[in-house]
């Protein structure tokens, strides 16, 4: 695996992490704590010590973004972000069946998650140029 393919990953995951903070954490906690049923998160401390968690998603993510990507163009690496964002919509919307959310929050979810991984795939195909 080349330096680059592992800085895109390194720096995809870094740039997943910080964007699904100010999205999903910042942005629609409206919307989590109109929608969601609080109960269902975990409090902050457990939350924090569960994270390793979700940077290993976001890691493995980024890994399949790269996998999906067979050079550094900004079209492919969009449209690779954009197949594992449907992954993560697929996965959204079976939560919705499983949590107590209202339409607007899985719509934001959605449509975040869509966003995020198309960035993360337009930015590490420029690393990988």
């Amino acid at each position: 695996m080349g330096n680059r393919v592992v800085l895109a990953n390194i720096v995809g995951a870094v740039f997943c992490f910080f964007f699904g903070w100010g999205a999903f954490g910042i942005l629609m906690m409206p919307l989590y704590e109109q929608y969601a049923t609080m109960e269902a998160f975990r409090t902050e401390s457990d939350f924090f010590d569960h994270i390793w968690v979700m940077v290993l998603g976001y890691l493995v993510g980024c890994i399949l973004v790269n996998r999906l990507m067979h050079s550094g163009v900004l079209e492919e690496g969009v449209k690779a972000g954009l197949i594992v964002g449907l992954a993560q919509c697929a996965l959204e919307m079976v939560n919705f069946t499983l949590y107590n959310g209202g339409f607007p929050l899985l719509a934001a979810t959605l449509l975040a998650g869509l966003l995020q991984w198309g960035l993360v795939g337009a930015l590490m195909s420029l690393i990988r140029r």
